[in-house]
């Protein structure tokens, strides 16, 4: 499972995520953007100051997004024996 991973699962951190955070922060921007929140379609419509509002908006998002996956990620881990907590595993023994 470490090598399909690339080497992640044994030296885990937030970095370990990549881009994929802010990806799916960008994705969620443009179709809220996308008259589904009028303030963020206005933004869009403001020209350039409008788009680097809309940018930094997007990137706490993917901020927020990237801490939701660590955290999944790692219970998941823990769950499934991959981690140890406390020098003891997590199935109990």
């Amino acid at each position: 499972m470490n090598m399909l991973g690339g080497g992640g699962l044994s030296t885990f951190s937030i970095f370990a995520l990549g881009v994929s955070p802010y990806i799916t922060a960008s994705i969620v921007m443009q179709l809220l953007s996308a008259d589904v929140i009028p303030p963020l379609a206005r933004l869009n419509k403001q020209g350039n100051k409008g788009r680097v509002k809309v940018e930094k908006i997007t990137r706490l998002v993917a901020i927020f997004i990237a801490i939701l996956q660590a955290i999944a990620i790692s219970m998941a881990m823990i769950s499934s024996g991959y981690v140890e907590v406390n020098g003891m595993s997590s199935g109990g023994q």
